[in-house]
């Protein structure tokens, strides 16, 4: 998991890239007052896919994407 202040934004850009990101406690952010610590650990955490699936070249891509996203 990867906590960034623009989650969302990123999350975007990677699914757009065809770099598949999990949101988890999608339902819970209506329950959550904006602003508060849960609120914003849902909307900016960033959960990267990281499993046996992917080899070294699969990780470089995503960091690279990751790096251009924020240049």
């Amino acid at each position: 998991t990867l906590l960034v202040e623009d989650g969302e934004r990123l999350r975007g850009f990677l699914i757009k890239r065809r770099v598949y990101t999990r949101i988890f406690w999608k339902d819970q952010l209506e329950n959550e007052d904006f602003g508060s610590v849960e609120y914003i650990l849902m909307k900016n955490s960033v959960h990267l896919p990281v499993d046996q699936r992917y080899g070294k070249k699969d990780m470089e891509r995503i960091v690279q994407l990751i790096e251009k996203h924020y240049v």
